[in-house]
């Protein structure tokens, strides 16, 4: 297959482009310096001349700005214009679409109807994933509440633990809070499957497995899996708001997935490793 991966610098990009090019498919990958998707033109010309059979559409701008919501909207609606160029475009949505400065417990795909972002990175990618349902065709939003793996950002929960207790301190954790964790080679392994299918039962679905976890037990098992624990400290008592989805369309699609636990041992001894 011929695949584009758009946001090809960014951490979900670079997680596509390491484990795509080592297989058969044909890869371009597309950074910003190499297609600026906020401009009409260049996508048109872009797409000119060619056409995939999967779009992984993982270029976002994250801040919370105007700026933010333009860039994003305009990103998605410049490829949504090209639809008949690729037989399936994947959008990686996020659960700041269920407004994160509320309660998300264990949110269906379908709450976002319900829900109002107060931010304008959330604002967008709510609006985005209304329009894949609305649109319902070749466009899947695969909405991501936490990802981690080897090539995440240092600052990033799980990377940047695995930091501190490399240098025996011990993990931080602001307030304790239920947050889904999502293995990014089980990202890819959903982004597979359904790639390969004719027909997809939905284009919306959470990213995210079935039984719950808090950030607090997150560190434990990094303390577990490490050689030296030094422990967690938790600012301040209490829970704040929970940040998770529901995944009983996922679990329809009945894959063998890694999971959180052996997914964090993975990243643990390749972060050995190195």
């Amino acid at each position: 297959m011929n695949i584009l991966i758009t946001g090809a610098n960014g951490f979900l990009g670079k997680e596509f482009e390491s484990h795509f090019s080592k297989t058969s498919h044909n890869v371009t990958a597309a950074p910003r310096q190499v297609l600026d998707l906020t401009n009409v033109e260049a996508v048109a010309a872009f797409f000119a001349d060619r056409k995939f059979d999967i779009v992984l559409h993982a270029a976002v701008k994250g801040d919370n700005s105007f700026a933010s919501l333009r860039a994003n909207l305009s990103m998605f609606h410049n490829l949504k214009a090209h639809a008949d160029k690729y037989r399936w475009m994947f959008s990686f949505g996020s659960g700041a679409e269920f407004d994160r400065y509320s309660n998300v417990e264990a949110a269906h795909e379908e709450a976002i109807y319900g829900s109002i972002p107060a931010d304008y990175y959330g604002l967008a990618k709510n609006l985005i994933a209304r329009e894949i349902i609305v649109y319902n065709k070749n466009i899947i939003n695969l909405r991501l509440f936490g990802c981690f793996g080897t090539m995440e950002s240092s600052t990033r929960f799980i990377k940047n633990s695995l930091t501190r207790l490399g240098n025996n301190l011990p993990v931080f954790v602001t307030q304790d809070r239920k947050m889904d964790f999502f293995y990014v080679k089980d990202l890819i392994k959903v982004v597979e499957f359904l790639m390969a299918q004719k027909q997809i039962q939905y284009v919306d679905y959470n990213m995210c497995y079935k039984e719950k976890t808090s950030l607090t037990a997150v560190a434990s098992i990094l303390n577990n899996l490490t050689k030296a624990p030094t422990g967690v400290i938790v600012e301040k008592p209490g829970y704040a708001y929970s940040y998770t989805g529901a995944s009983d369309r996922l679990e329809s699609l009945g894959l063998d997935l890694i999971g959180l636990e052996a997914g964090i041992r993975q990243v643990v001894e390749s972060e050995e490793n190195v």
